[in-house]
């Protein structure tokens, strides 16, 4: 990595944590690729899209994460 990628780095990971999601997207949607693994990123990239447009529409309620360990846990 070069010198100049390594300062940007390390000024992103002192960003709050939206902000380095917000970014990591547009950096995902900004490399070109055509193989598989692009086109499922892309779908999971979407599907996180449409999920937390749910939530914020009131449409869906986030299940927290203690929850979900111990009903895994149970099962």
């Amino acid at each position: 990595m070069s010198a100049e990628a390594e300062r940007l780095l390390e000024a992103v990971l002192q960003l709050p944590h939206r902000e380095q999601v917000q970014l990591m997207l547009v950096l995902s949607d900004s490399v070109e690729g055509g193989d598989q693994c692009d086109d499922v990123e892309r779908a999971w990239v979407e599907e996180a899209k449409r999920r937390l447009a749910g939530i914020r529409a009131g449409d869906r309620t986030p299940i927290p994460w203690e929850a979900v360990e111990a009903r895994l846990l149970t099962d």
